[in-house]
């Protein structure tokens, strides 16, 4: 992820774009390993 986070940088720079441009990096685990594990207090990965 770092390198494509360095690629829109750098194509951000380039266009000239980036004094006025504000990136938002969001990342997402996934879904969950199971519905069994929804509310309880079970480890990631066990249930």
């Amino acid at each position: 992820m770092d390198a494509q986070i360095g690629q829109l940088n750098a194509t951000l720079k380039n266009l000239g774009v980036d004094p006025n441009t504000l990136p938002f990096y969001t990342a997402d685990n996934g879904p969950e390993t199971s519905l069994k594990v929804r509310d309880k207090n079970i480890p990631y990965g066990r249930a």
